[in-house]
C-alpha cells in the first residue's frame, strides 16, 4: 500500500511513533521524593525521562535531581533492530514487562544523597550476586490519540493501535462490536511501508446470523476490495492488492443475500443463518425467491429416470407414443430452511412426456421411454403463495426456458 507519511501524520493523533520509555515505577518515585523532599514539590513534578545511549542505555532525570541507571539489555527475539530509536520503539510496540541487569545507581541533589531504599521498589537482588541489581520496565501505554479513522462503505471505523511484538510495525486494529470482522493497519516504525488487512470472521458463531448482519460484513468487504477506503473521509488509500478473482465470489454472495431479504420480506419471516451456509440451503431459497416473489416458472436441470402413474383416470393406452403435459400437483408444501418454515402450494409439469409402454408396479404403473424421449422432456416447477392456478398451454410453460 503506498500512502504518504504526511496523510498518515495528519490524521495519526500521536505524531510520531517510536518514544522514550517510561519506567513503571515514574508515580511512585515521585511521590517517595515529595516525602523526602517536600519543599521541593514543583521541582519533582516536572520530572521527566530522557535517553542517551553510548555502549549502553543510560536513563536520566532530568530536573534538579539526576538519576542515572545504567543497564544492559539484549532482546530475546531474534530482532533486526537497526537503531537506538528503533529499539524504543520495538519495546514500547510490544508493551512488555523487561527485565533489565543494572550496572550501577546513584541518585543526588547537591549534598543530599537519596538512598535507593528510599523509593526504588522495582528492581531486586540477583540471588546469584548481591552485588547485582535487576531492575523491571515497562513503556507508556498507549494513549486514546493513537488511533486512526477510516471510512468503507457507509461506515466510518476508528482504528486503535495495540499491543504488537515487533521491532518494524506499529498495529492499529479495529473489530466489529459484534465480532463479524477485523481490520488491521500496519504502520513501518519510519513510515517507510504501510499495510491495511481485512480479516471476515462469521464463522465464529454457532448461532447463526441475520441476513442484514452478513450483508453488511460483505458490502464493507466488497468495497475495502475495490479500494474504496478512506482517512477521515477524504484521503483515498491507494491500495496495491488485487482481489478481482474474490471480490467477483463476494458480489455473487451479495447478490444472492439482497434477494434472501426480499424473500424475508415477502413472506414475512426472519432467516438465522450459519456461516458458511450449505449450497443446498441457499439454491433452496433462491428458488423460493424466484418462484413465490418473482413469481416466475423455475426450470430446474434434472433427469427423469422414472415416472409412475397412480392416477386411476389416467388413460394409459389413449396416451402412449403422443406427446403431452403431465402436471403432477401438490396442494401443499412445507420448506424448514435456516430456522423459518414456509408453506406454499407447488406443481410439477413434465412437458413433451412421451413413452411406449407401461408395467405395473405395486402403487401404480411406470412409464417405459426411450432415451431420445427422456432427453427432450422438460421440467418445470410452479410455486404459489396462495391459491395455485395450473397452466395448460405449453408455449406458456416454455416460454422463458
Amino acid at each position: 500500500m503506498s500512502l504518504s507519511k504526511e496523510t498518515i501524520l495528519d490524521n495519526f493523533k500521536q505524531k510520531v511513533i517510536p518514544e522514550v520509555l517510561i519506567p513503571k515505577y515514574t508515580n511512585e518515585l515521585r511521590e517517595q521524593l515529595k516525602s523526602v523532599l517536600p519543599n521541593q514539590l514543583d521541582e519533582i513534578n516536572k520530572l521527566e525521562y530522557i535517553y542517551s545511549d553510548e555502549s549502553r542505555s543510560e536513563l536520566i532525570v532530568k530536573g534538579d535531581f539526576e538519576q542515572s541507571i545504567r543497564f544492559s539489555y539484549k532482546p530475546e527475539e531474534d530482532l533486526e533492530i537497526v537503531s537506538k530509536d528503533q529499539l524504543y520503539f520495538y519495546l514500547r510496540n510490544s508493551q512488555k514487562v523487561i527485565q533489565v541487569q543494572l550496572e550501577d545507581i546513584n541518585y543526588c541533589k547537591g549534598d543530599i544523597v537519596i538512598g535507593e531504599n528510599d523509593f526504588v521498589k522495582s528492581f531486586e537482588n540477583n540471588k546469584n550476586n548481591d552485588n547485582n541489581k535487576l531492575m523491571f520496565i515497562k513503556a507508556s501505554e498507549f494513549t486514546d490519540e493513537e488511533k486512526l479513522m477510516i471510512k468503507i462503505w457507509n461506515k466510518e471505523l476508528l482504528l486503535k493501535r495495540v499491543a504488537y511484538d515487533s521491532a518494524e510495525f506499529a498495529k492499529l486494529e479495529y473489530i466489529d462490536e459484534k465480532n463479524r470482522y477485523r481490520i488491521v493497519l500496519l504502520i513501518k516504525y519510519d513510515f517507510s511501508d504501510i499495510k491495511l488487512k481485512f480479516s471476515l470472521n462469521l464463522t465464529d458463531n454457532s448461532n447463526g446470523w441475520s441476513t442484514y448482519e452478513i450483508l453488511e460484513v460483505l458490502n464493507i468487504y466488497k468495497e475495502f476490495m475495490k479500494h474504496n477506503i478512506y482517512i477521515n473521509g477524504t484521503n483515498k488509500v491507494d491500495v496495491e492488492e488485487i482481489y478481482n478473482e474474490r471480490l467477483e465470489v463476494v458480489k455473487d454472495e451479495i447478490s444472492n443475500f439482497e434477494k434472501i431479504e426480499k424473500l424475508e420480506e415477502g413472506l414475512k419471516i426472519k432467516f438465522t443463518i450459519k456461516y458458511p451456509y450449505k449450497d443446498m440451503d441457499m439454491n433452496t431459497a433462491l428458488l423460493l425467491y424466484k418462484g413465490l416473489i418473482l413469481k416466475q416458472l423455475i426450470y430446474p436441470s434434472q433427469e427423469i429416470e422414472n415416472i409412475l402413474i397412480n392416477n386411476p383416470n389416467f388413460d394409459l393406452e389413449k396416451n402412449k407414443n403422443t406427446k403431452f403435459i403431465l402436471c403432477q400437483y401438490s396442494k401443499k408444501e412445507k420448506v424448514e430452511l435456516w430456522g423459518a418454515e414456509i408453506a406454499f402450494e407447488y406443481a410439477e409439469y413434465i412437458v413433451d412426456l412421451e413413452y411406449y409402454d407401461y408395467e405395473a408396479q405395486d402403487d401404480g404403473f411406470r412409464l417405459l421411454m426411450t432415451e431420445e424421449a427422456q432427453n427432450t422432456m422438460t421440467i418445470i416447477l410452479q410455486y404459489s403463495k396462495k391459491d395455485l392456478v395450473l397452466i395448460k398451454e405449453r408455449e406458456r410453460l416454455l416460454q422463458n426456458k
